[in-house]
């Protein structure tokens, strides 16, 4: 029974993205007009290339060629883009946009365990806001997504998982002044099919509010205060041991948002975190962050970022992470190059027994990288070439001495289509 817990802690410990795919390709056609009000874009994809660590092992990696098929469908009100240009001559009473992804990922290996990993991810997402040129707005919003991880050397069972995050926000904007803002309740449910993982389950429900100061055409003050409520859902225990502890995170958080320059901004945040755990370590810092950006000629724009943060954790009560990032993207005419490079230094405090009951402490370093070449053909078409890496080194071990260390890259070639 430990061993199914332990099962979770490598595959579940990188949530930052990898290789970008065609749902990212910004190309759309001119859509299909449904009534008078409605307009869908659809698009399709297609991908090959090859991932050279498919279960993120540490020793002994599987490589296989991939093929993925991506197809979605984005609504939109009439005279308004996929690409979000909004006809300002005649305001709506009602905004909404909504749309759906599929990708579907095949493993080309005669590896049976790589081509049993075959997956269907989807996600879905809505947004309805009721008079968005009103001196009071009210949006709600929900997001759907359906997560496939491959299993791993300590599994023989896949990972997926179902999350859900429904925000409902109420905006005061009066015409004429520069002070904006209003109270939010998000709600978070992520739940694991397996029935061998379902004690991971996790739900999660913030209320807070938000006050925005517009003191110069460009520069914007903010200030955010939000209190968590995060529990298990379902039976969270294995071998009648609890695996996760509910807590009641607290944070307060104030930023600014300016453009220094025709050509340079700045993002910057600081605040104060608290988990506030039932038990186990919890979180008691100052938070913050900032991103840089330079556009060192019209069609080229350079990002530096730091941030300094805490976050709940699923395989521990929470995790702490230093992160740095830059970033560049270059319009060549009709080519769009994208590289980005950063490195996380993260400790994850509170390592549930059933996962170790030696050490409740873990500390990595992660290393990613991603490049993108994207070619707009015509209006409807991109072509791109994708690669991606990821590095984690960790100073962990499982009960059973399992190292969650693993390096992995994938290289893709790509082809969207939009209609």
């Amino acid at each position: 029974m430990i061993r199914r817990a332990t099962s979770i802690v490598p595959a579940l410990l990188l949530a930052t993205g990898g290789v970008a795919h065609a749902q990212d390709v910004l190309v759309e056609g001119p859509g299909i007009k449904v009534g008078e009000s409605t307009v869908l874009h659809p698009r399709i994809g297609l991908e090959g290339g090859v991932v050279s660590n498919v279960f993120y092992d540490d020793a002994n990696e599987v490589s296989a060629p991939i093929l993925r098929l991506l197809a979605g469908i984005d609504i939109t009100p009439a005279g308004e883009a996929r690409l979000g240009e909004i006809d300002e001559t005649s305001p709506r009473t009602i905004d909404f946009r909504a749309g759906a992804d599929i990708e579907y990922v095949e493993y080309l290996t005669s590896n049976d365990r790589a081509r049993d990993q075959r997956n269907l991810d989807a996600n879905a997402h809505a947004n309805l806001t009721f008079f968005p040129m009103g001196n009071v707005a009210f949006a709600l919003s929900d997001k759907f997504e359906r997560i496939g991880r491959p299993t791993n050397f300590e599994s023989d069972r896949r990972l997926d998982r179902d999350v859900n995050h429904f925000k409902a926000e109420l905006v005061i904007q009066p015409r004429g002044h520069n002070i904006s803002g209003g109270p939010r309740y998000e709600n978070t449910i992520d739940y694991f099919e397996s029935g061998e993982s379902e004690f991971a389950s996790r739900i999660q429900h913030v209320v807070g509010a938000k006050v925005n100061w517009k003191f110069f055409p460009y520069t914007q003050a903010w200030i955010d205060g939000s209190m968590g409520f995060y529990d298990a859902l379902g039976d969270n225990t294995v071998d009648g041991m609890e695996y996760k502890v509910a807590s009641r995170p607290l944070r307060v958080l104030a930023g600014i948002d300016t453009v220094l320059t025709e050509w340079t901004t700045i993002n910057a945040y600081a605040g104060y975190a608290n988990g506030f755990y039932d038990s186990g370590p919890s979180y008691n810092n100052v938070v913050g962050g900032i991103d840089f950006g330079w556009r060192y000629v019209p069609t080229g724009k350079l990002s530096l970022g730091y941030r300094y943060d805490v976050h709940d954790s699923i395989n521990a009560n929470y995790y702490a992470e230093h992160q740095g990032k830059i970033s560049v993207n270059q319009e060549i005419r009709t080519v769009v190059l994208t590289a980005s490079a950063g490195a996380r230094f993260r400790g994850y405090r509170g390592i549930p027994d059933v996962i170790n009951d030696m050490v409740d402490e873990r500390d990595d370093l992660i290393i990613e990288g991603h490049f993108r070449a994207a070619w707009v053909l015509v209006e409807r078409f991109s072509l791109y070439a994708d690669y991606g890496l990821q590095v984690v080194d960790t100073d962990f071990r499982s009960t059973e001495g399992d190292d969650p260390s693993y390096i992995r890259h994938e290289a893709v070639l790509g082809l969207i289509a939009a209609f």
